[in-house]
């Protein structure tokens, strides 16, 4: 199923840090520790699905996240660009 966020809770920050957790692990050298970069996905978050022309969609699968998209419409008549993860240990085909 896909669903769309608009609630960002701790426990929505959770569920996208496993799906994002590869590029996560990226960024982790820029945070002091790991509630700091919760924090500031988080403060992120926020901002970017209170846009009218940004959201983020995920689809769930057996009540588990496995994959997310970010998209920005980039134009009047809603052409959007996306970014999209998968969890490394995603039980569908989503890549």
């Amino acid at each position: 199923m896909l669903v769309r966020v608009l609630d960002i809770c701790p426990e929505t920050v959770a569920k996208l840090f496993a799906v994002y957790d590869e590029s996560m692990a990226d960024m982790r050298e820029n945070f002091g520790d790991e509630q700091e970069m919760h924090d500031a996905y988080a403060e992120f978050l926020q901002g970017f699905v209170s846009e009218q022309t940004q959201l983020v969609l995920v689809e769930e699968v057996d009540g588990r996240w496995v994959s997310a998209l970010r998209a920005i419409a980039t134009s009047p008549d809603k052409q959007w660009k996306q970014c999209r993860s998968c969890a490394e240990k995603a039980t569908v085909n989503c890549c």
